[in-house]
């Protein structure tokens, strides 16, 4: 198989992946949201939540390292993944009892909060969770060996097994007990098939007693173990401080806006994983920077994300109503004024994972786990000071400035590092797009009244029209849209 016919294979499996992923995951979330109430849905965030705060440990980089080193030592595979393994099984062990001395901690410090019930609900999601990231090492392989079709076939069988079961035991008028036992067996169904699939079609791991090796893995895995952390602490410790200052209820409405807005969250990883190569391809040949490629992959992200806030901002109310029906039992409504808040975080998370994935790609990992680190003291800080006061929209408050302050420290960092890019560059690429998107507003506002279906096909309609209108593209756009239409046959 050609190069470019590989490339191609790959990206289809992994974009496909994320969106089938996405719209399976986002219809579970909200079916459970609607069975089991505000106040459970937010003990079933929160267990997974808190969990993920310790993930990074889980994985001390490993799975990374492994990937980049089997991609280069292919036939040093088979003992590379027999001593990552080892390693993994020793660190699945120390996380778990880090995370239940922690749970437990919080049981003595807030025993009506933190109840035994809760605890037994996070060691499920942590043994779960754990397990997704043993499965997520084996497939490592499939990337090292650059077969990304196993890992959509994987993972999407997993998803399906874990959804079918979750809304199975919920039709039968089973609770949130049974949603954890299936998440349980759905992880190990995916541990399980992800080793077979990896030892069926790639190798078998060697397992050999070598402590100096087992040292020497952990320490190169250490510089990744560190970004990972920080960046899970980023994603989940909000909600594990709401928990803390508000309870259950506050983070149930909260994980309902959020869990809303993350079913878009496939839009940058798809662009990423296909339009930045060819973007750089292009670019490439044109003896063109790094800055452009950013300004670029920023713009068409904006393109799309832009008019969806907008329109969300509006239509927050009628949105969170849509998804999650108001029922006797049931009012998730007010978590529509966290939404309104949450989706430009979305913007701004999106302009911010460009920057990381190019800091990364550049040999600025450094600048990157400097933002990341900044990032999330700003959003610890500001956490703090917020939730007492505006409850899980001051949560959502904090979200949005802590983005802020990465995307800053992102443009600065980038007009000091890459060619072609400066702080002035960055902030026009919001001129055309911003134009565009205030006119569909403006639109929503005035009809308001109509189906909110005929609104967004309207306001999607009038936004290109307006976009064309203006010149929101430009020759090289055309350019690199041919290239990519070509690249793709």
């Amino acid at each position: 198989m050609g190069t470019a016919l590989k490339i191609g294979k790959n990206v289809f499996f992994l974009a496909a992946g994320n969106i089938i992923q996405k719209i399976l995951s986002f219809v579970m979330v909200v079916f459970i949201a609607q069975k089991i109430g505000v106040e459970a849905f937010g003990v079933y965030s929160f267990a997974f939540s808190f969990v993920i705060l310790f993930l990074a440990f889980a994985d001390f980089g490993i799975a990374t390292l492994i990937f980049r080193e089997i991609a280069k030592k292919r036939h040093n595979a088979s003992e590379l993944m027999g001593n990552a393994i080892v390693v993994r099984i020793a660190l699945f062990f120390i996380t778990l009892f880090g995370v239940f001395a922690l749970i437990l901690f919080l049981h003595f410090f807030r025993p009506s909060q933190y109840t035994l019930q809760v605890i037994f609900f996070v060691l499920i999601a942590a043994v779960s969770l754990l397990l997704d990231s043993m499965a997520g090492l084996f497939r490592m392989s499939f990337f090292a060996f650059q077969e990304m079709q196993y890992d959509f076939f994987v993972n999407t069988f997993y998803k399906i097994v874990l959804v079918f079961l979750t809304l199975s035991v919920l039709f039968f008028g089973y609770g949130l007990t049974e949603i954890f036992y299936v998440a349980l067996f759905s992880s190990f169904v995916n541990f399980v098939i992800s080793f077979f699939v990896m030892v069926k079609k790639f190798f078998v791991p060697k397992f050999s007693f070598n402590l100096q090796k087992y040292r020497e893995l952990a320490v190169a895995g250490l510089p990744f173990c560190f970004i990972a952390f920080f960046l899970s602490i980023y994603a989940s410790i909000d909600l594990t401080m709401l928990s803390i200052f508000k309870g259950n209820l506050s983070v149930g409405y909260y994980s309902a806006a959020m869990r809303l807005i993350s079913a878009i969250s496939f839009i940058p990883i798809v662009l990423t994983s296909s339009i930045f190569p060819v973007l750089a391809s292009f670019y490439g040949s044109l003896n063109r920077s790094v800055g452009l490629i950013i300004l670029k992959s920023l713009k068409y992200l904006l393109i799309i994300i832009l008019p969806i806030a907008f329109a969300t901002t509006l239509l927050s109310e009628r949105i969170i109503s849509l998804i999650y029906p108001v029922t006797q039992a049931n009012n998730f409504l007010p978590a529509s004024g966290a939404l309104a808040i949450l989706i430009w975080f979305i913007v701004l998370g999106f302009l911010n994972l460009v920057f990381l994935n190019s800091f990364q790609s550049t040999a600025f990992e450094k600048k990157a786990f400097y933002i990341v680190v900044f990032s999330l003291v700003v959003n610890v800080v500001l956490n703090l000071v917020l939730i007492p006061l505006y409850d899980f929209n001051g949560a959502a408050f904090a979200s949005v400035l802590s983005e802020l302050a990465f995307f800053v420290l992102a443009v600065f960092f980038s007009a000091k590092h890459f060619e072609f890019f400066n702080a002035f560059s960055a902030v026009k690429l919001f001129f055309k797009p911003l134009i565009a998107s205030l006119f569909i507003f403006v639109f929503i506002y005035l009809f308001f009244f109509l189906n909110i279906f005929v609104l967004f096909f309207v306001s999607a309609v009038m936004y290109f029209l307006v976009l064309f209108l203006i010149r929101g593209f430009d020759l090289q756009d055309i350019s690199f849209f041919r290239q990519l239409i070509n690249m793709k046959k």
